[in-house]
């Protein structure tokens, strides 16, 4: 249901903000691990999940049109394929390096790991304003990454 949900969301997302769409659900994944990690009620805990999912799903979608639109026809199915098994291994991996860390810096309880991943999620949707302030706001996939156009 929420597949559903995140692909049409996306499109109707991406044709409004085209290249801010990976700053707001790099947001939307943040703000759903907020609510996960401080939530003190089933239905908060539900919906940040959802919000985890839904912004996840439209980040990835984002990221394999990127790859779309900047490769050639010839290295369109191995890129994808890569895209996917490093989706898949950060799915796997995540919890994992996340304790890793936690428990390096001394925070072993689930709601501190989960900051972590609010802080991740805000720090990438930084990262990502960058390339928009280089090429402006209203400008596509393509032109948002490559310097050439």
């Amino acid at each position: 249901m929420l597949g559903a949900v995140s692909g049409f969301l996306y499109g109707r997302v991406y044709v409004h903000l085209k290249n801010i769409t990976p700053i707001f659900s790099s947001a939307v994944v943040a703000l759903g691990f907020a609510g996960v990690a401080y939530s003190s009620e089933m239905i908060l805990f539900t919906v940040g999940t959802s919000l985890v999912y839904i912004g996840y799903s439209m980040l990835i979608s984002y990221l394999y049109g990127v790859i779309f639109d900047n490769v050639n026809a010839a290295s369109k199915n191995i890129s994808v394929s890569l895209a996917m098994v490093a989706c898949n291994l950060e799915a796997f991996f995540s919890p994992y390096i996340v304790s890793i860390i936690s428990n390096a810096i001394g925070n072993s309880s689930a709601k501190e790991g989960l900051s972590m991943s609010v802080l991740f999620y805000g720090v990438l949707a930084v990262i990502f304003v960058f390339p928009v302030f280089k090429k402006g706001i209203g400008s596509n996939t393509t032109k948002a990454i490559d310097g050439n156009n």
